[in-house]
């Protein structure tokens, strides 16, 4: 049995909240690690980052993942599968898979858009992501996802997603370094900023109360 389908079989009597339906591997890819897992929170926005609960290897060893290409999943613009570990690229936000953007009178998919630029990234043999620490050493997490600044040789993906527009500074106060990104691309139109577009966090907030 592969590691994968083990870690569905073992959560498969612990449903997790709805934003974290893709990473029911969570806890298998921590034991792999040698960390016990926790639930993560059930309600936080999708760019916030919460300490994990996880007990983690010392705080001066840093936390890579590395992936063949085949081994990694791409969830959404700004979530992805390494081999068995979540991941979540720190401080920016990009749309949803089922919100569409406009020029002018014509209908874009943005989401595809901003995926094919995400794969892009992954599809180089030298992509690896480093997870962030909290002060307290431990891993972080949103939504049962490592959080993690990856990058593609010398380039860092996360910067690189807002600098090309098709990423957004997450609202919280982990996008406070990408905010200079974003104007610099919206001033150029470059991406989303060359659409009619609803930023994330208001399309998620409209869905929830109903209103798409």
């Amino acid at each position: 049995m592969s590691r994968r389908s083990h870690a569905r079989i073992a959560h498969q009597t612990r449903p997790l909240p709805a934003r974290t339906a893709g990473f029911v591997r969570f806890a298998s890819a921590l034991a792999l690690l040698g960390f016990t897992a926790a639930a993560p929170a059930a309600a936080q926005e999708s760019a916030g980052e919460d300490a994990a609960s996880v007990t983690a290897a010392p705080a001066a060893e840093p936390i890579v993942f590395r992936a063949a290409r085949d081994e990694i999943e791409i969830v959404d613009g700004d979530s992805f599968w390494m081999g068995v570990h979540p991941v979540r690229l720190h401080g920016i936000d990009t749309v949803a898979p089922d919100q569409t953007c406009r020029r002018g009178a014509a209908e874009v998919d943005c989401y595809g858009e901003t995926v094919k630029r995400l794969s892009a990234f992954l599809d180089d043999s030298r992509f690896r992501c480093e997870v962030h620490r909290g002060r307290d050493g431990k891993p972080r997490l949103s939504y049962g996802r490592y959080v993690a600044t990856c990058h593609a040789g010398a380039t860092e993906v996360n910067r690189e997603m807002v600098r090309l527009g098709w990423a957004l500074a997450a609202r919280s106060s982990v996008g406070d370094g990408f905010r200079d990104l974003e104007a610099d691309a919206r001033a150029a139109r470059r991406g989303l900023h060359a659409l009619e577009f609803q930023a994330p966090w208001d399309f998620r907030r409209e869905r929830r109360n109903g209103g798409g």
